[in-house]
């Protein structure tokens, strides 16, 4: 039965979006992550050059240098009120800060998150 009911949120999520609805949330999420990708790149090493669809991967190695860890500016983010990223996935980076902005995420919520990155943690 909780299998079932795991089930009842994401069949919500589709019916009230529809087939329309579903590729245009996709279609906003790809963008958003793609926005961060443009935006941090430099800022943070980029260990994947291929296309980024709904996250994007970053390391920590140009901040290692000076002693900052991608664990410091989770936390860090936890401070201006943003969720952390992911710090451990894919295990193939070291370092790594995978983040997925959601397709509800506005440009403006963006910026914020990209300003303190940038400002606390570059």
């Amino acid at each position: 039965m909780a299998t079932l009911a795991c089930l009842c949120a994401p069949l919500a999520y589709i019916l009230a979006n529809g087939p329309d609805g579903l590729r245009q949330t996709t279609e906003d999420a790809v963008l958003n992550a793609n926005y961060l990708r443009a935006k941090l790149e430099g800022t943070f090493e980029l260990p994947f050059k291929t296309r980024t669809l709904h996250e994007v991967v970053f390391s920590d190695k140009l901040q290692a240098k000076h002693g900052v860890k991608t664990g410091d500016m989770g936390k860090r983010l936890i401070d201006y009120g943003f969720h952390a990223y992911t710090v451990s996935f894919p295990m193939i980076v070291t370092g790594a800060m995978m983040i997925e902005p959601t397709e509800s995420e506005s440009r403006e919520e963006l910026d914020l998150l990209v300003d303190a990155l940038q400002q606390d943690c570059a």
